[in-house]
């Protein structure tokens, strides 16, 4: 059949692409190894760019810290949109945080892995840490004990499902996919959402505002109610 015909042209093309090998120095979960959709960062360079204009400097400048580290993608994908001062290191985030060694930055923008403990303990960073943050996690966060009692964050909700990608190699055994392409095999696990608090700019900046003209794009959700049910499913 005509689908059979694409499924093997995808399997050709894995086949064919860098097969990517990471030493990692801490324990990994395979299932976790996704990297973000250029499209999903996208989505965020208007709250990007409002944190250049509040601290008066330029998109190069600014200090992005992107904590857990997959293939570094995150670094080519922000430098697309102008953001080129990104720090993704293949280095164990909890470890830097014992040792005082995180690195200096604006604003935290990440993807954590969704298995174990890694969700909880980067809420617990975001908030002592008070910078800007935006935390790309399944929407099943919000109704979570460990969020619920968290004030400040909003939510910027894609129209359509954000997809990620493994980049071949980074599992065991490759499981069946539909698709693929040099970002690697395609995969969605969760409807997934942008958890933005601003710290001490929240007050002064109306996000739904700011991204009006995106709304074909993007839902800008003040709290969780305005979440489009549609995430939550």
């Amino acid at each position: 059949s005509q689908r059979k015909k694409f499924i093997q042209l995808d399997k050709n093309r894995i086949n064919a692409t860098h097969i990517h090998t990471v030493d990692f120095p801490f324990q990994v979960n395979s299932d976790d190894h996704c990297e973000t959709s250029p499209k999903a960062y996208a989505d965020i360079s208007v709250v990007l760019q409002l944190l250049c204009c509040l601290k008066r400097i330029t998109k190069e400048q600014l200090k992005i810290y992107d904590p857990y580290y997959c293939n570094g993608a995150v670094i080519q994908h922000l430098a697309e949109l102008g953001y080129q001062n990104v720090y993704n290191r293949c280095e164990d985030f909890y470890d830097m945080i014992k040792e005082g060694k995180v690195p200096e930055h604006d604003v935290l923008v990440t993807n954590p892995p969704y298995s174990e403990y890694h969700l909880e303990k980067l809420l617990e960073f975001s908030n002592t840490n008070e910078r800007p943050c935006l935390l790309l996690m399944p929407s099943f966060v919000v109704g979570k004990s460990f969020f619920k009692h968290l004030k400040g964050y909003q939510y910027i909700c894609p129209r359509k499902r954000y997809v990620y990608w493994t980049p071949k190699g980074l599992r065991g055994k490759e499981k069946k996919q539909n698709h693929s392409s040099s970002l690697g095999m395609r995969t969605s696990p969760f409807p997934s959402i942008w958890y933005i608090n601003l710290f001490q700019y929240s007050d002064s900046v109306d996000l739904v505002e700011q991204c009006s003209g995106l709304c074909e794009q993007i839902v800008v959700a003040r709290n969780d109610s305005e979440i489009p049910r549609s995430m939550l499913e």
